[in-house]
């Protein structure tokens, strides 16, 4: 994993446990004014310590898919780096990316290949009449976005 990998989870992991130490200082504070104070005022500090709680999960989860997002970005960069593509890599940009027709079918691992010329394509590989994408990338995006 790159430093940069290393250096997120880091960071990520530290708030993590920032926000799990004033899940932990309010549930004690909590605790301390229930003692002081009676019904009412207890239960107003608890629905909103459970909906601050519910808010730090929310975070945490966000904190989460960004983290997943930047990891497959950069995986991403790395595998274009180790190519030379004749589309451009077309596939991975921008919203609008126009992918390669391909796709998984049944049970299969190999990423069935349905452009016009397949033949033509430096990732295709032929195998009994079927034509099967090699292209690292768009085999990427298959396996981790399902396009």
């Amino acid at each position: 994993m790159s430093n940069k990998n290393n250096t997120l989870i880091k960071l990520l992991r530290s708030e993590k446990e920032k926000l799990e130490e004033k899940i932990e200082e309010l549930l004690k504070e909590k605790e301390d004014i229930g003692k002081e104070i009676g019904g009412t005022k207890l239960e107003k500090l608890v629905v909103g310590l459970n909906q601050e709680k519910e808010e730090l999960k929310e975070r945490i989860e966000s904190l989460t898919r960004e983290k997943e997002d930047i990891i497959r970005h950069l995986e991403i960069v790395g595998i274009i780096g180790e190519l030379k593509c004749p589309k451009d890599f077309q596939c991975c940009k921008g919203k609008n990316a126009e992918f390669c027709r391909a796709e998984f079918m049944g049970e299969s691992r190999f990423l069935h290949c349905f452009e016009n010329k397949p033949g033509e394509c430096i990732f295709s590989l032929s195998y009994e009449d079927k034509y099967y994408c090699q292209c690292p990338l768009r085999n990427y995006i298959a396996e981790n976005t399902g396009k």
